[in-house]
C-alpha cells in the first residue's frame, strides 16, 4: 500500500508539473494575444490620425494647370500695384508650383470636399499686375463658386464676357482692380450671384466702368438671389433703378457717385433684409424719406449730396438699429 501510494503521489506531482506548464504557455500565449491587439490598436490609431491630416480629395491635373498658367498672365510687383492695394497685401500666387503638390493646398485656392473641384479663388490684395487676358485659363475652373480679384491692378482691361460662364457664381468681388469700360451683359447670367462687388476701379476720369448698354436695370433683372450689391464710382448715367425694390433679398446697396438722377423710390427703405444703404454723391437724384415701420432693419443710412428733401419723419426712431445717418 505504501509503494501504491507513494506511486500515486509521484505520478500526481507529474502531473501538477505539466498543467502548470500548460498553464504557463496558456499564459503567454494570452499575453502575447493581448500585447498583438496593443499594438493593432495603437497602429489603426496612428494610421486614422495620418490620414486625417491629408485630404481625403485633391484637385483635378487640368484645373492646377489652369491656375498656374493663370498666374502666368501677370506680373507680381506690388510696388506698382500700390494705390489699389491694401496695406496687408502678399502675393498669394508666389507660393503656387507645379511641384508644390495639391492645389486645393495653396494659398488662396479652396476646394469642394468631396470633388476637389477648385470652387474658391481669394487673390485679393494679391499684387498681381497686367492685362487681363479675355481668353484666361481662368475660366476653365468651371465649378467656381467665389471669386476674388479686388485690390489688383488690372491695366484698365475690360471686365471679360466669359465670367458669364461661371453659372455656379456665388459672389464675384472685383473692386478696386483697374477695370474700365462697359460692364458686360453677360454677367446678368450669373443668376445664382449673392454678392456683386465692381465698385471703386476708376483713377482717372476717362478710365471708369460704365453701365450704359446694357443698363443697370438690365444687368441685374436676373440677379434675384443678390444680397449685396457695391457699384459705387460706376457711371450709371440712368434714373434710379425702380427695380431694385423688387429684389427683396438685398441687405447691402451702394451707389455712391453714379451719377443716377430722379425720383428714388420709397419701397427701396421697405425692403424686408435692407440693412445698409449707400446713396452719396448722386446729386440729382431726389425723393424723402417715408415713415418707417417696427423692426426695419436698417444699420446704416448714408445721402449726403444728394436732392432728398423734407422733414425727418418720426418714426425715424423706429430705427433702433441705427448706426449711420448721414443726411448732409
Amino acid at each position: 500500500t505504501a509503494r501504491f501510494r507513494g506511486f500515486k503521489t509521484k505520478k500526481t506531482t507529474t502531473v501538477n508539473k505539466s498543467q502548470k506548464l500548460t498553464m504557463r504557455l496558456w499564459s503567454n500565449k494570452y499575453l502575447l494575444l493581448w500585447v498583438l491587439v496593443l499594438i493593432s490598436s495603437h497602429f489603426n490609431i496612428l494610421l486614422h490620425n495620418t490620414l486625417a491630416l491629408q485630404p481625403a480629395y485633391s484637385c483635378p491635373y487640368h484645373e492646377k494647370s489652369a491656375l498656374l498658367h493663370f498666374k502666368q498672365s501677370f506680373s507680381i510687383n506690388c510696388a506698382i500695384a500700390s494705390i489699389y492695394i491694401h496695406p496687408d497685401a502678399h502675393p498669394k500666387v508666389e507660393s503656387w508650383g507645379a511641384d508644390h503638390g495639391d492645389c486645393c493646398l495653396w494659398d488662396g485656392v479652396s476646394c469642394d470636399k468631396e470633388t476637389g473641384h477648385v470652387t474658391g479663388l481669394d487673390l485679393g490684395s494679391s499684387c498681381l499686375y497686367g492685362t487681363f487676358p479675355s481668353n484666361s485659363t481662368l475660366f476653365d475652373l468651371i465649378h467656381l463658386r467665389h471669386l476674388s480679384l479686388h485690390d489688383n491692378h488690372f491695366r484698365r482691361s475690360r471686365i471679360p464676357s466669359e465670367l458669364g460662364r461661371f453659372s455656379k457664381l456665388v459672389s464675384l468681388r472685383l473692386s478696386s482692380s483697374a477695370f474700365s469700360g462697359q460692364i458686360p451683359i453677360e454677367i446678368s447670367n450669373l443668376s445664382k450671384l449673392s454678392v456683386l462687388d465692381l465698385s471703386f476701379q476708376n483713377d482717372k476720369p476717362d478710365s471708369e466702368l460704365k453701365l450704359e448698354d446694357p443698363s443697370l436695370e438690365k444687368l441685374i433683372r436676373n440677379l434675384t438671389h443678390l444680397n449685396n450689391l457695391y457699384l459705387d464710382t460706376v457711371d450709371i448715367s440712368s434714373s434710379f433703378p425702380i427695380i431694385l425694390s423688387n429684389l427683396t433679398f438685398l441687405t447691402v446697396v451702394s451707389l455712391q457717385v453714379c451719377h443716377l438722377y430722379g425720383q428714388v423710390p420709397t419701397s427701396i427703405f421697405h425692403l424686408p433684409h435692407l440693412e445698409e444703404l449707400y446713396l452719396y454723391g448722386n446729386q440729382d437724384i431726389e425723393g424723402f424719406l417715408p415713415e418707417f415701420q417696427d423692426n426695419n432693419p436698417l444699420r446704416a443710412l448714408s445721402l449726403p449730396q444728394t436732392s432728398f428733401l423734407g422733414k425727418l419723419p418720426p418714426s425715424i426712431g423706429k430705427l433702433v438699429n441705427l448706426e449711420l445717418l448721414d443726411l448732409s
